[in-house]
């Protein structure tokens, strides 16, 4: 299996052209959804998908923006 399924914090941040410190506030908001695995938190890659989807009633896709 090659499919990316999970990132770190880290990672995730990167990929969405933010700065670390911003994806953990973010992450510890709710807001970058996050799960335990194996003793460090993950970003799963279908939750983030689902969190970049158009949201038609807001306009930053992000609560509270």
């Amino acid at each position: 299996m090659s499919e990316v399924l999970a990132m770190t914090i880290p990672q995730t941040a990167k990929a969405l052209n933010i700065s670390r410190g911003q994806a953990y506030a973010l992450a510890k908001k709710g807001v970058i959804p996050t799960v335990w695995l194996g003793g460090r938190k993950v970003v799963p890659m279908e939750a983030l998908r689902n969190l970049l989807q158009p949201n038609p009633t807001t306009n930053s896709g992000i609560p509270g923006k």
